[in-house]
């Protein structure tokens, strides 16, 4: 079909679509385009015309249908746009944080326990600081010497949970002038790495370290130990046993 054939078919579809079939003059120039078509174009002509053109009005219709074909974001209102904009952002924050804690120990204790390990308690940053450095360094003694209430136990007992993030196939043992208070720190070690998300706005030991666990069927009170590990942590006393190859001790009265 030639471009002059086409343009009056389209000229036909145009007047029918108006919708204008009422007036007087719009019925004389639909006759007169007919008249028109009846000397250039066949009935099978036009026929055939008028189903092309319905394939490619429905496969556009089927097209605009698709929902991969629409951008998800062009049906949200701006309100909508913008808090979701904003959790994205939350999202990316939390996850520098989390990777931050897993390298920094201060850190770590910061996420844990925000209203107790603050920036500007300057002896509690010097003394994660120390910490990790004797963890990551060549010394084999470091002496732990500070007033009652200041975070030793504390600081300690998040000191043990971190090193097992940073590498579970370490071996710790604890010890105490009696074995009910190193089983009490040895409890608390456990119960920080198996604690369960209930505050979805609180941050816990799985959301920084997701791979560690504590052992089913290895979890006593004083001798635990990590999925994948053999005795992670023994608690003891100047009575009790001490046997093994542990790296890490540590002794005190907490």
């Amino acid at each position: 079909m030639n471009q002059a054939k086409r343009r009056k078919i389209e000229k036909l579809q145009g007047l029918l679509a108006a919708g204008n079939h009422g007036a007087a003059e719009s019925e004389r120039e639909d006759l007169k385009v007919l008249k028109e078509l009846e000397q250039d174009v066949s009935l099978e002509e036009l026929k055939a015309y008028m189903v092309r053109q319905r394939v490619k009005t429905a496969a556009l219709e089927e097209k605009a249908n698709d929902p991969q074909e629409i951008n998800p974001f062009s049906l949200l209102s701006t309100d909508r746009l913008a808090e979701l904009t904003e959790h994205r952002h939350k999202i990316v924050a939390q996850g520098a944080q989390l990777e931050l804690a897993q390298r920094n120990f201060f850190y770590f204790c910061h996420l844990r326990a925000p209203d107790f390990y603050k920036p500007d308690r300057d002896f509690l940053v010097r003394l994660c600081n120390e910490m990790q450095e004797f963890y990551e360094g060549p010394e084999r003694v470091l002496i732990v010497n500070l007033p009652p209430r200041h975070g030793k136990s504390r600081t300690a007992g998040l000191f043990e949970q971190w090193v097992f993030g940073k590498n579970a196939a370490e071996q710790i043992m604890t010890g105490s002038y009696n074995e009910k208070l190193s089983t009490t720190f040895s409890k608390a070690v456990r119960n920080g790495i198996a604690e369960e998300k209930t505050d979805p706005s609180k941050i816990i030991y799985n959301d920084i370290f997701p791979d560690v666990r504590i052992q089913r069927g290895e979890a006593a009170m004083n001798f635990w130990a990590l999925e994948g590990q053999y005795a992670s942590y023994l608690a003891t006393s100047p009575g009790g046993n001490r046997c093994g190859g542990c790296r890490l001790r540590g002794y005190g009265a907490h």
